[in-house]
């Protein structure tokens, strides 16, 4: 596709659709890496952990893995950031944050949706003071 011949309207258009796209992918990826964690694939392709598995097998980085690893978890205790994902109301780099701020504290279920609640639609940075 030759992108320089799309109309200014076009190209903004299609890479809204697209950026949309990717969102529900990155949901639909964390839902496969569940299974794959829970079927414990990885162990019977002769990896010691779905970190290894996914860094090997799918050639993520290792903080693209991790980052994806550590969504699926959350995604996993809290199914109702689902929706958040994939509107972009909330990143990786959110889920990272707020991963890192919940292993320094004991907060329930609904303390934790309420932090989601707080970073949700604000830029990283804003996240950072909020998770600090």
């Amino acid at each position: 596709m030759n992108l320089k011949k799309l109309s200014d309207e076009s190209l903004l258009s299609n890479t809204e659709i697209l950026v949309q796209k990717e969102r529900e992918l990155l949901t639909e990826i964390l839902h496969h890496l569940k299974e794959i964690d829970r079927r414990r694939l990885y162990s019977a392709l002769e990896f010691k952990s779905l970190f290894e598995f996914t860094v090997a097998k799918f050639n993520y980085s290792e903080d693209q893995a991790y980052r994806r690893i550590k969504a699926m978890r959350l995604l996993k205790e809290l199914p109702e950031i689902e929706e958040k994902i994939e509107s972009g109301q909330i990143s990786l780099s959110h889920i990272n944050l707020a991963q890192k701020y919940f292993q320094k504290t004991n907060l329930n279920k609904e303390e934790k949706l309420e932090i989601f609640e707080q970073i949700s639609s604000t830029s990283v940075r804003e996240a950072e003071k909020i998770t600090a």
